[in-house]
């Protein structure tokens, strides 16, 4: 059970875990706290805690930072405090195409079914990730995860989208209406590389981007628009934190066509959101 929000720019994250084993219970509590500072930077703090039944309680936190360094790669470092003793952590991605990445990060995992002697179920674990696009929108993973009992599980997926826009047609029944003013924007990754299938939504519409990154959204009146990542409706499987994205965006209004005194307008917001892997 968990719960999460953001106040004054800081992402907070609270989790309760509670388990059962050879009928002793134990339950584990998790706080964590990330900020980012500037384009580059991005620094966090985490506090754990658990207790099993009849032993004493054990507690850890740790703090990481992470580094863009360049637009392919980016340096994790982490230092943790457990124990009475204090370790010293790196993880980072690199990509090394648009089409190949990969990724090693460090975590905290709750493993309530690991044989251990002490310490608690909270585990400092490393997880590695491939990703290849070989072409199109086809998207192929590999990465490992530790399952509760603490061994090391490995998972692949693949994943693709296919979808069509229709034109407008009217039967001589039904009259369409193309309303005047349009929303672009852009989608991209920290590499600067196009995102298709991010879903968004404009005003209440839900729209999702192309293979080009890109997004297209209409209204009949000229206004101030606002935006919300819908991380849940992506298309792709790929998971991707937000790195930067507008909440709202007042719009430049410029003529497409005129003729006469009626004249076409069109409202272009210039929009541009960056996704993390």
């Amino acid at each position: 059970m968990g719960a999460n929000t953001i106040l004054y720019g800081v992402r907070l994250t609270a989790n309760l875990y509670q388990s059962r084993v050879s009928a002793k219970d134990a339950v584990g509590y998790a706080f964590s706290a990330d900020r980012t500072l500037g384009r580059r930077l991005d620094a966090g703090f985490d506090f754990y805690k658990s207790k099993s039944q009849g032993d004493f309680a054990n507690q850890s936190m740790s703090a990481h930072l992470r580094e863009v360094i360049t637009q392919s790669f980016s340096l994790t470092e982490y230092v943790t405090r457990s124990g009475g003793q204090t370790a010293f952590n790196l993880g980072g991605e690199l990509r090394l195409s648009n089409r190949f990445s990969i990724s090693l990060s460090h975590e905290t995992a709750y493993l309530p079914f690991r044989v251990t002697t002490g310490g608690g179920p909270f585990t400092h674990v490393y997880n590695l990730r491939l990703q290849f696009c070989p072409f199109g929108n086809l998207q192929l993973a590999a990465s490992t995860n530790v399952a509760p009992d603490g061994t090391i599980r490995y998972t692949t997926s693949a994943g693709d989208y296919l979808y069509r826009s229709s034109g407008l047609q009217s039967n001589g029944m039904l009259s369409l209406k193309i309303a005047k003013y349009v929303v672009l924007g852009k989608v991209v990754d920290g590499a600067g590389a196009a995102l298709a299938g991010v879903a968004l939504q404009v005003d209440g519409q839900m729209v999702f981007s192309d293979s080009h990154g890109e997004f297209l959204v209409r209204f009949p009146k000229r206004k101030k628009v606002n935006f919300k990542i819908s991380l849940d409706d992506f298309l792709t499987a790929t998971p991707y934190t937000i790195v930067t994205a507008p909440t709202s965006a007042a719009e430049q209004v410029l003529p497409l066509l005129s003729r006469g005194s009626d004249a076409s307008m069109t409202a272009r917001v210039a929009t541009k959101f960056l996704f993390f892997a």
